[in-house]
């Protein structure tokens, strides 16, 4: 309790669907906190528009507040959500023109790059870790692997930045070095980009 109200933040997510079922908005509030950048980002990968990705963002919590009394405590809210978002994705692009569709294809083929910080995080179980870490970055290099995590390349970075390839190569080449001081698996990402810089 903090001056005499619930510290939502300290809460088990067990907790806070057991509170949202019983119409808790501050538990809603609270899930939103913990999940919102993590799903926004998985979105972004796929649509690459920022007004469509928080259109659906939108509509995900907007279902889980709908169906809020038919949660299961026991299940992990963090899948739910995330099978949520990625139905949601897959339907809007299924809804949308052929170039979402082939971003899409390209986007599920990229989770399995090495070099993908986002991806490596989400198989070491470790977002909310490297969200932490690129908050501590230089601000150029937080906006460089802030893209990454969306799926965008370095050239696609370059021109939305208005910077060249070679000074956005050498901000994620910073920016791998600074979070290796703080993500184990970010230690062989270095030579990993030198080798494929290539390809982005």
């Amino acid at each position: 309790m903090i001056g005499g109200q619930t510290d939502y933040s300290l809460k088990t997510d067990y907790e806070l669907v057991i509170l949202l079922k019983d119409d808790d908005r501050g538990a809603f509030t609270a899930i939103y906190d913990r999940y919102v950048r993590l799903l926004y980002t998985l979105i972004m990968r796929y649509v690459k528009n920022h007004d469509d990705s928080q259109d659906i963002l939108q509509f995900i919590f907007e279902k889980l507040w709908l169906i809020r009394k038919d949660l299961n405590p026991e299940m992990s809210i963090k899948n739910f959500l995330y099978a949520m978002t990625r139905n949601s994705v897959l339907n809007y692009v299924r809804d949308h023109n052929t170039a979402l569709q082939h971003n899409y294809q390209i986007v599920q083929q990229r989770g399995h790059i090495e070099d993908d910080i986002f991806a490596q995080a989400e198989k070491h179980g470790e977002i909310k870790e490297l969200f932490a870490a690129i908050d501590k970055l230089p601000e150029q290099q937080k906006k460089v692997a802030q893209f990454r995590c969306e799926g965008f390349s370095n050239k696609e970075i370059a021109k939305m930045m208005n910077l060249s390839l070679n000074t956005v190569n050498s901000h994620y080449k910073s920016c791998l070095k600074n979070l290796k001081k703080h993500l184990s698996y970010i230690v062989d990402f270095v030579l990993i980009f030198i080798v494929s810089i290539w390809k982005l």
